[in-house]
């Protein structure tokens, strides 16, 4: 069985604005949470429990550089974001659901990537109800030099009743998870050898018009050529160079009720045959599509 998504980073340079713009979307998000590394965020979790993590990096000067040289290499997450915000908001990561951070990385250097040192935290969380108590987290981190504002890791949750919480997923539009990511590259079969490494040759389909997929579970990755990706959401064009991330696909009960709570917000919607979306320019830097989950 193929991994599937756990969540997605969106990295912005306003935390605040961010968290604000996407309850004004009608999206619930759990308070705020602070990386002992020098970033912070907002959660917005799903009744499936994948989730959008709403990141910043508020206090550079706790950043760690990266450690190319150690064995294994040891991966800098706020130092990733840091240098991804230098360039423009947007996604930055794609999280897989892991298991055991050792069995991914060794999974992943047999397949022919570079993976990272695994990587283990804990932070402070609160629950609805103002209960207190620790999350954490156990990663494992793998990237690709031809995708350098692409990053990928899988998340193992050392305490999923205390992070998941019924109370934080239950959103006003409606949202009930992730669909699909697409990413935007010149060459989408290029990549395919790294996905293939990622997630398994079983989870890779390449189409005749070129572009790619990668089946997660009841998730999908589509990676297509920037014409392919102006005609799923026209009007938009993703900021940055290489394979890159560029919308996320959210399901929704009612594409009804999406439409009237963004509408009443008065932020930008755009209908497609498909469903709907609010443009990057209102989503700080990532297309944030809506699916029907019927």
């Amino acid at each position: 069985m193929t991994p599937q998504i756990d969540h997605i980073v969106l990295a912005t340079r306003d935390l605040n604005g961010a968290a604000e713009r996407f309850a004004a979307m009608g999206f619930t998000c759990a308070p705020r949470g602070v990386h002992g590394w020098g970033t912070s965020n907002h959660v917005i979790q799903f009744a499936d429990e994948s989730f959008i993590e709403l990141l910043e990096v508020d206090r550079p000067h706790l950043i760690a550089e990266p450690d190319t040289a150690a064995d294994p290499p040891e991966f800098s997450f706020g130092a990733f974001n840091r240098d991804f915000l230098e360039r423009r908001e947007g996604m930055s990561m794609l999280v897989l659901k892991g298991k055991d951070a050792d069995a991914d990385r060794a999974r992943w250097k047999a397949a022919g990537l570079q993976p990272h040192a695994p990587f283990s935290f804990e932070r402070a969380a609160k629950t609805p109800d103002g209960r207190e108590g620790t999350v954490g987290f156990e990663l494992a981190f793998a990237t690709d030099p031809g995708m350098p504002e692409a990053a990928f890791f899988s998340c193992r949750h050392k305490a999923p009743e205390l992070f998941f919480q019924p109370g934080y997923q239950a959103h006003a539009n409606g949202a009930g998870g992730i669909a699909g990511v697409v990413m935007v590259a010149d060459e989408p079969a290029e990549t395919a050898e790294f996905f293939k490494g990622l997630m398994g040759a079983e989870a890779i389909a390449r189409h005749a018009d070129g572009h790619l997929s990668v089946h997660m579970g009841p998730h999908r990755l589509r990676v297509v050529t920037p014409r392919a990706f102006a005609d799923l959401f026209p009007g938009e064009r993703p900021a940055g160079q290489g394979p890159r991330f560029a919308a996320l696909e959210v399901r929704a009960a009612s594409l009804g009720v999406v439409e009237n709570t963004l509408r009443a917000a008065r932020i930008d919607l755009v209908h497609t045959s498909g469903g709907m979306f609010v443009p990057a320019s209102a989503a700080f830097g990532l297309t944030l599509a809506f699916r029907d989950a019927k």
